[in-house]
């Protein structure tokens, strides 16, 4: 597999270990400095260890970094079709999941998938992997997945400040 373009999120592959060159572990913030394409900017103050990686007519990575602020603890990527339908730009895995796809497809790329969590009546958390190689984690919202991240354990958070 060819290494990822750090200016082209499709390039990008999501695994328990991070999003392409945005790796878990890897220290913060210079994991942004080759990333030339995306602005790295805090979410909010209140949210001192959220922080979000955005391109042009790209998804916004969020980057959750340690208390520390030092280390790059989790990466996710939300998106929702635009009016027109159309998807944000944003990486997928291996398997070829990512914002957008279907339940049924995620179900069949993953058998061993796991159900992590209810979010809402038609909101899921669902997740993938195992304690040494990562997690990949997934928010499934009336059967279409809104949110894909990478962490250290299962997870499917309602919110990520808090």
């Amino acid at each position: 597999m060819a290494a990822p373009d750090p200016a082209d999120l499709t390039t990008w592959v999501i695994s328990g270990a991070g999003f392409g060159p945005v790796t878990r572990g890897a220290a913060y913030p210079g994991v942004a400095e080759p990333l030339t394409a995306f602005e790295l900017s805090p979410v909010d103050e209140i949210c001192p260890t959220l922080f979000t990686l955005e391109g042009e007519d790209t998804a916004a990575l969020l980057l959750i970094v340690s208390a520390a602020g030092d280390v790059v603890e989790e990466v996710w990527v939300s998106g929702s079709p635009d009016a027109s339908g159309a998807l944000p730009v944003a990486p997928r895995t291996v398997e070829g999941i990512g914002l957008g796809s279907s339940i049924d497809e995620l179900t069949a790329a993953y058998p061993e998938l796991q159900q992590v969590g209810q979010l809402s009546a038609e909101g899921f958390g669902y997740a993938v992997g195992d304690e040494e190689l990562g997690w990949v984690d997934f928010i499934v919202v009336e059967d279409v997945v809104t949110s894909i991240g990478s962490s250290a354990e299962p997870r499917a958070p309602k919110e990520f400040c808090g």
